[in-house]
């Protein structure tokens, strides 16, 4: 795929997102969610907001751009193109990191944090995005329209707040190291080190754990599907 032909995806998604109206309540959920803290004159933790913006949007919004193309029935017409799923998924990723990361600048700073503050939880926050899209991926590519993708995507955000439990079970059973490493206990332990000032600490082990489960979700969504690209 040509640099023309991304310009176009990118441009033709805007496009459509922005007449997405539950897609736009979504991005605008935890802004409302940090006006409401305020006007109540009580300050949401930083890693509360985070994970109700890292569980809601790149999920629904990847799931909901990809299952759009399959309605509008232009899978197949970007495959004769020249453009490969692959790519239109990328596309559609791009898309979602930016929506999600300019959410997350923007709630964090009405939360009253500092630029540097801000620009250090946007980034640590870019391997779990990079998960969600992948689990949106999965969603919109089985999924066979925008109302599959809300209807199913309840249970996989169910499934990644169930992680807190399964932590939890992990450690009562003795199995505290196999616990750390579950990524919501990375993502909330890698945060409060960069609340605390310790940058370096949580980007040299928490970041890096992360870093490798978003390359192992990578992995498993592309051979997951690959079989069903463009069969519809």
């Amino acid at each position: 795929m040509n640099v023309d032909s991304f310009k176009a995806l990118l441009y033709k998604d805007i496009k459509d997102l922005r007449y997405n109206g539950q897609l736009l309540v979504l991005i605008f959920f935890p802004l409302m969610f940090v006006i409401a803290f305020f006007l109540l004159q009580s300050n949401v933790p930083l890693n509360i907001l985070l994970m109700i913006t890292l569980l809601l949007l790149p999920i629904h919004i990847q799931g909901n751009l990809l299952a759009e193309e399959k309605e509008q029935r232009t899978w197949r017409v970007l495959k004769q193109m020249g453009i490969h799923f692959y790519h239109l998924t990328i596309a559609k990723a791009f898309i979602t990191i930016s929506v999600t990361l300019l959410t997350i600048v923007v709630t964090t700073l009405l939360q009253g944090q500092t630029i540097f503050y801000t620009a250090m939880a946007s980034l640590f926050t870019v391997p779990c995005i990079v998960i969600m899209i992948c689990a949106g991926t999965l969603l919109g590519t089985y999924a066979n329209n925008t109302v599959e993708v809300n209807l199913f995507g309840t249970p996989i955000v169910i499934f990644f707040i169930a992680l807190e439990i399964i932590t939890r079970f992990l450690s009562n059973i003795g199995l505290h190291s196999l616990a750390n490493l579950m990524p919501n206990i990375l993502f909330i332990s890698g945060i409060d080190l960069i609340e605390s000032g310790q940058i370096a600490a949580a980007f040299t082990s928490y970041f890096l754990l992360l870093v490798i489960w978003a390359v192992v979700a990578v992995i498993a969504t592309r051979l997951l599907i690959k079989r069903k690209a463009f069969t519809v």
